[in-house]
C-alpha cells in the first residue's frame, strides 16, 4: 500500500468561528485572542473536534465510505492555530482499520486517530 496523504487549506479564523457556531462550543479560547492569551495560550486555538473532523474528511477524500464507519477515535496531541497548514497521512490499513495522523507545517503531530469500518 502506498501512503495516502491529504493537504488541507490553511486553518482560518472564519473556519474556527463557523465550527463554534455549528458545535455550540463558544469557549472564548476559540474566539477571543485576549482571552486565549490570558488563559496561557499563544492566542486563539481551533477546537480539537475540528481537527478530528478533518481526519474524517481525509478518510472520505481517500475513498473510504463514511457510512460504513463503525468506530472513530482520536488523541489530541498539540494545539492548532489559525494559519496552520495541516496534512493528514494514512499510517496503516489492516482488516478494516485505518490509522492516520495529522501533522502541522512543522511536522509536529497534532492528532493521531483510528477508524474502524464494517
Amino acid at each position: 500500500m502506498s501512503q495516502r496523504i491529504f493537504d488541507f487549506e490553511p486553518i482560518t479564523l472564519d473556519q474556527i468561528r463557523d465550527y463554534a457556531e455549528a458545535s455550540g462550543d463558544h469557549n472564548q479560547i476559540h474566539l477571543n485572542e485576549d482571552f486565549a492569551k490570558a488563559a496561557g495560550l499563544p492566542g486563539i486555538i481551533a477546537h480539537g473536534m475540528l481537527s478530528m473532523g478533518l481526519g474524517s474528511r481525509a478518510l472520505s477524500m481517500w475513498g473510504y465510505d463514511l457510512s460504513k464507519l463503525k468506530n472513530y477515535e482520536a488523541k489530541f496531541k498539540e494545539i492548532v492555530r489559525p494559519g496552520d497548514l495541516l496534512r493528514a497521512e494514512e499510517v496503516r490499513q489492516s482488516h478494516g482499520q485505518i490509522d492516520l495522523r495529522i501533522l502541522n507545517q512543522n511536522g509536529i503531530e497534532i492528532l493521531v486517530a483510528s477508524a474502524k469500518f464494517t
